[in-house]
Parts: structure tokens; sequence; C-alpha cells
């Protein structure tokens, strides 16, 4: 069985550092369907595992830590519900 690129890569570190969708959407405080949201518009990285999202814990801090005027538009729009 050939492996892909991205587990070939891939550490322990990297795969302990993967969150679920209701995760995150706990950690910002929003709905999970505000993170499928994000995900499905490329604003928030994300894989798929079967049928459910895993989400790298940096891309969910890096999203958390940005000051507003660093998020897109369409992402604060998701985000405050403007």
């Amino acid at each position: 069985m050939t492996e892909g690129p991205v587990l070939e890569s891939a550490t322990v570190a990297d795969v302990e550092a993967l969150l679920t969708v209701a995760e995150v959407a706990a950690m910002l405080r929003v709905s999970k369907m505000t993170i499928y949201r994000l995900v499905h518009a490329g604003d928030l990285a994300a894989f798929r595992v079967s049928r459910s999202f895993r989400i790298p814990a940096t891309a969910a801090l890096t999203l958390r830590q940005s000051q507003p005027g660093e998020v897109r538009p369409g992402v604060l729009r998701v985000l405050t519900g403007e």
C-alpha cells in the first residue's frame, strides 16, 4: 500500500495536533456549521478522514489569534454573522 505525500511527511506530533470540527467550534465559540462553512470556503485548512474533517491545531489557533483586520472579510462575516 502506497502512502500519499501528506502521510509520508507526517510525524506523530502532526497526527496528535488534529482537531475535530466540534473541538474547533468550541475553541472559537462558534457553531459547527460555521466551521464547516470556513472549511468549504477554503478559509480554514482541513482534510477528510473517512466522512469527517480533521483540522490542524495550528490552523485553528491561527484563526483564533487573528485580529479582525488580518482576517479576510468573508471569514469575518462568517464568524460574526454580519
